[in-house]
């Protein structure tokens, strides 16, 4: 009696730690999931980054260029009519 309850028992423990580390083995698993995810998006997030400020960085130029001409254009007026000088 003692022997087969003792079976029936170590039976219960082995099937309890087994589904448990099924279940460590299920969340290991989605965490490594998870952290490829995690990985991922992370690039996605630094090459748009990397877009973003070449983008910035050409709408500067652009806008540098732009003052520029326009300050060529405020001589090239001031030239023409030296009354309305502009300061």
């Amino acid at each position: 009696m003692y022997k087969s309850f003792m079976i029936i028992f170590n039976m219960f423990l082995f099937l309890k730690k087994w589904k448990r580390r099924r279940e460590i083995k299920k969340l290991e698993k989605l965490v490594k999931e998870w952290q490829e995810i995690q990985e991922n998006l992370i690039n996605k997030v630094e090459t748009i980054e990397g877009f973003a400020n070449k983008r910035i960085k050409e709408l500067e130029l652009k806008l540098n260029q732009i003052e520029t001409q326009f300050e060529i254009f405020e001589k090239i007026i001031d030239s023409l009519d030296p009354q309305k000088r502009i300061n």
